[in-house]
């Protein structure tokens, strides 16, 4: 080889080896910013550990247990204060456990230091309605209602504050536009009533909670206020025939004193009526003595905790009208010595057997599997 061609190879290989280099410095730095195995396990079991606790969470709210669904929704929040559905289920959880006014504390905070978000205004708008808290509240449903969340729970709440404040004809216009969205709703019907007899209609009033009474999705809460309605009008008979169906002897006998006292003056009728409107899907109670029915209903079979209540959700929506009043849910594990276990829905209170097997007969119709249960 020439001396020329010998300094042109030397060239090359310096020119190569210098890239090669370079190369092998960025890869290093490439690869030195990865995560290690052992980090990137660590993310996905956090990744995991998250998921669990949501559907853990979740489960505990479904069936009603917001004390478990509160921890858990506290340590999910504390990982990650700006998840918004989990501030979401913080918030209902702190609402249903009477905590209404740190719910509505910690919305008003999540709220001034992010942007607008109109599931945050209706959940702070039902805690202020909780804490009595009136004006504020038609202040963040109509905000909500502004911003896009015009789900009929929303309209409800805000029908509901109006009420409270007196103004029954905004409340009217409210409930109208909520069963714009809900045909039937019974808890919107409830309410739409009770709006009316605080306003001094009861006939019109007892109409509207008969058409309530009358659908499959009629609770014991529907009936004892129609007792209510009808005792206050004078008919005891009905009051009375209508109230034992939930009550016992010495119950019926309590409300229909109560009737009388409401009747003559002697008790305050708006007071009466203005406790037994319901947030949402909360219970209102006529009495504290009222005991609900321990049937459920059980549906599904689904192979996840998360597909089983991801079924109740869609179950929910598809069926409102004989669903929408059952908040006590529960996830059940079938056969847990079986690795094919399934997970069921038991879904109540509901207060008699005839009133099970209409809903059951309606998600049948759907071919949705359906049964009464008593545990």
């Amino acid at each position: 080889m020439s001396n020329r061609a010998e300094q042109l190879d030397k060239i090359l290989r310096v020119t190569v080896l210098r890239w090669t280099l370079t190369l092998c410095a960025a890869l290093f730095l490439v690869l030195g910013a990865c995560a290690s195995p052992e980090v990137e396990q660590s993310e996905r079991e956090s990744a995991a550990i998250d998921r669990s606790l949501r559907m853990v969470a979740a489960s505990a709210e479904q069936r009603g247990d917001h004390a478990t669904a509160l921890t858990y929704y506290r340590r999910l929040h504390r990982n990650d204060p700006n998840d918004v559905a989990v501030l979401l289920g913080l918030a209902r959880s702190l609402r249903a456990i009477g905590s209404s006014k740190e719910a509505a504390q910690l919305l008003e905070k999540a709220l001034a230091e992010g942007p607008e978000n109109s599931a945050l205004l209706s959940e702070l708008g039902r805690a202020q309605l909780m804490i009595g808290n009136y004006a504020g509240a038609i202040a963040s449903l109509n905000e909500a209602i502004t911003a896009g969340n015009d789900e009929w729970q929303t309209l409800m709440a805000l029908g509901i504050s109006y009420d409270r404040e007196g103004s029954h004809v905004l409340a009217r216009q409210a409930y109208d536009a909520a069963l714009l969205l809900s045909k039937d709703n019974t808890a919107v019907l409830n309410n739409l009533a009770l709006s009316h007899a605080l306003d001094g209609a009861i006939g019109t009033g007892i109409r509207i909670l008969e058409r309530a009474a009358s659908s499959p999705g009629a609770t014991m809460q529907v009936r004892q206020n129609l007792a209510l309605l009808y005792g206050i009008d004078g008919n005891e008979e009905l009051a009375a025939k209508l109230a034992a169906i939930d009550l016992d002897p010495a119950h019926v006998k309590e409300n229909l004193e109560t009737y009388r006292a409401l009747r003559s003056g002697d008790a305050n009728l708006k007071e009466a009526l203005g406790s037994k409107q319901p947030v949402g899907n909360d219970p209102g109670e006529l009495s504290k003595t009222i005991q609900r029915g321990p049937l459920r209903i059980e549906v599904g079979g689904s192979p996840t905790v998360e597909s089983a209540i991801d079924l109740w959700e869609t179950l929910r929506t598809r069926h409102q009208n004989t669903l929408a009043e059952l908040n006590n849910v529960e996830i059940v594990k079938q056969n847990p010595e079986n690795g094919n276990s399934r997970f069921l829905t038991w879904a109540g209170p509901i207060a008699d057997t005839a009133q099970a097997s209409a809903i059951c007969a309606d998600l049948k119709s759907s071919n949705v599997h359906c049964a009464i249960v008593n545990p």
